[in-house]
């Protein structure tokens, strides 16, 4: 079998079981106009008028954590991809930078307003895009010892930054050369050294880092004129609005405490990812609760009750339980909450990943099959939003090894080697989408094709990359 039938083979199966990314392989336009098209999106007046408490959660955020005002107006489109922890992985560098190429290099456009993201920050620590910490040159730098790995960071106090005592712990900080040691030296310090007053933890700090790290992923001589990154956490922002959106009527109040609406809620949205399975054991009934460890556990709703799985934990289902939990942050609401909110009530569209571009989709479908009996008007809106903005899933930072081969840079590879270069990111916004895609659909095809239905194709990202990637030095 040659290269060709190889990527055939690939294409069908992602076709099959990621279809929603599929609709992008024949996309012709270059990156930066690929960005543009992104906001280029009519939202439904009454959706924006529902995004105006939103707006104005995350403008707090903004102005109590960064201390600094911006004004947030609606219509919301974000990055919804990102994980909230430390910038690491080439893939979560990449989001950022696709959705904005618009206005990274043209500053005379006067697109300097800050990047705005809400991240995930209920994943566990060891989670793929960090696995405990951050890599350098290969090697892992971790953060976190295995004992407190799986906390999920919106559980998480004030945490200590200091991961070259944890490499000496561990006996690792031999494994650096003098000056790879230098460089983890100076970037420690710069990051010990950040104004944290006005973090109250984990969350926080992580905002304050990534908004330091992100400058620092550009060369010196376009640094300034880089747009700021705000990350804010989906989990902290939806805890604010939560006791609003459950004393209003709204699709999520509907769906927790509707008896009714609440059945045809849990079938339909039954497997899929971000909801519930409860015979396979996956997901939880519309939040997650806080263990003693800090750590994410199901609950599952039984007469009445939400469960955990030991059954140590038994909650009410009552708005004025479930509301005293949240104040305390005891439990967090998962991603049909978040997004039944934020996106399917008021409109927000979300720019995704190849994951959350196939579950926002279907939860959309289930959505409007649900909304078709109970609500016309609603379903219409419904209708207009767009979950298909894909901006994640593939690397945008390259490098070159020794044997001249193209190799895939976390974050502080490309800080280490100065930042991207204003040249470096000309080239790769001439790029089509469609090109910059093609590496990315083998980790996509080992994601979503079932074990039983792949294929080995011995196909390396590589092989998937054509001439247009050549201008990589």
């Amino acid at each position: 079998m040659d290269k060709l039938q190889k990527i055939k083979i690939l294409e069908e199966g992602i076709r099959k079981y990621a279809p929603v990314v599929a609709e992008f392989f024949d996309c012709e336009k270059t990156i930066i106009d690929y960005s543009k098209s992104l906001y280029d999106y009519p939202v439904n007046r009454i959706h924006q008028e529902r995004q105006k408490d939103l707006c104005l959660v995350m403008e707090k955020y903004i102005e109590r954590l960064f201390s600094v005002k911006i004004s947030i107006k609606p219509p919301l489109i974000i990055n919804i991809v990102d994980h909230h922890s430390i910038l690491n992985h080439p893939i979560l560098l990449a989001t950022n930078i696709v959705a904005n190429a618009y206005r990274l290099i043209n500053h005379q456009s006067g697109e300097k307003k800050p990047i705005v993201v809400l991240t995930s920050s209920i994943v566990p620590q060891n989670n793929f895009f960090n696995r405990k910490g951050f890599q350098f040159h290969g090697k892992k730098v971790p953060l976190f010892s295995n004992k407190k790995m799986h906390q999920a960071g919106c559980f998480i106090s004030l945490h200590d930054f200091r991961f070259i005592d944890r490499l000496k712990e561990g006996d690792k900080w031999k494994e650096f050369d003098l000056k790879e040691q230098q460089f983890l030296l100076t970037i420690e310090k710069e990051i010990l050294n950040l104004d944290y007053s006005t973090a109250k933890n984990y969350n926080d700090q992580i905002s304050l880092i990534d908004k330091f790290l992100w400058k620092r992923l550009f060369s010196e001589d376009i640094r300034e004129e880089t747009p700021d990154l705000y990350y804010l956490a989906q989990e902290d922002v939806i805890w604010e609005l939560l006791p609003s959106i459950l004393g209003e009527e709204n699709i999520i109040n509907k769906a927790i405490f509707d008896d009714n609406f609440r059945e045809a809620i849990l079938d339909n949205f039954r497997g899929l990812t971000g909801c519930w399975d409860e015979e396979k054991n996956k997901g939880t009934h519309f939040f997650w609760y806080k263990d003693e460890n800090y750590e994410a556990k199901r609950l599952f709703l039984e007469n009445g009750f939400l469960i955990s799985e030991d059954k140590s934990k038994k909650i009410r289902l009552d708005k004025g339980e479930i509301l005293s939990l949240i104040q305390n942050r005891e439990i967090v609401p998962n991603l049909f909450v978040i997004f039944g909110y934020m996106t399917f009530w008021c409109g927000l569209r979300p720019l995704v990943g190849h994951g959350s571009c196939n579950y926002l989709t279907q939860m959309k479908e289930a959505w409007l099959r649900i909304l078709k009996n109970y609500d016309e008007s609603e379903y219409n809106r419904l209708l207009s939003v767009d979950t298909k903005g894909l901006i994640g899933g593939s690397i945008v930072t390259f490098g070159r090894n020794e044997r001249d081969e193209i190799v895939d840079l976390y974050a502080f590879d490309v800080m280490e080697k100065g930042g991207l270069t204003e040249k470096y990111l000309k080239n790769f916004f001439s790029m089509k989408y469609k090109d910059l895609l093609k590496p990315a659909l083998l980790e996509i095809y080992e994601s979503y094709v079932p074990v039983e239905e792949r294929i080995d194709l011995d196909l390396k990202p590589i092989d998937m990359m054509g001439e247009e990637f050549n201008w990589i030095k």
